[in-house]
């Protein structure tokens, strides 16, 4: 799963046919990001209730997991029984920044981005448009060439 192409495990993942669009393990860390109800909390001693944990927790995308809860996950993505990945159970997981670590790794691991080497200048072109002429400066100083990509 970590490391295959995109369209290779959305195919994969639709064992029944259904037209999935979205990898699972896409799928099941957004879900448990964005459920509301007694849920997954920031910090492990505590459980929220009636709160949507994704929307209200500071840096959710910003900050590493546990490395145990991480690898756990992952390890149970890897395994490819989806069913028994339950990221909403408060008794299992308890740390949110875990879920969203195991989505990073899984988009980083991608063979082939989501802004595809093919159309990564025209990104960056559409970008700069929309952005102050100062700003726009930073962005090509600092966003990093297709090239330099290991492309």
């Amino acid at each position: 799963m970590f490391g295959r192409d995109l369209v290779e495990q959305v195919r994969a993942d639709d064992v029944g046919g259904n037209g999935r669009t979205i990898p699972v393990i896409v799928e099941k860390c957004l879900e448990a990001v964005e459920a509301s109800g007694t849920l997954l909390s920031p910090a492990p001693q505590y459980f929220v209730s009636n709160s949507s944990i994704g929307l209200d927790y500071e840096g959710i995308y910003r900050k590493t997991g546990g490395a145990s809860e991480s690898k756990a996950i992952t390890q149970m993505f890897e395994r490819g029984n989806y069913r028994q990945v339950d990221l909403l159970d408060g008794d299992s997981f308890h740390d949110i920044s875990s879920v969203t670590s195991v989505l990073k790794n899984y988009f980083r691991g991608l063979p082939n981005p989501l802004f595809t080497y093919d159309y990564y200048e025209s990104f960056v072109a559409s970008a700069c448009e929309s952005l102050p002429s100062g700003f726009a400066i930073e962005f090509l100083i600092f966003a990093p060439s297709a090239q330099g990509s290991g492309r």
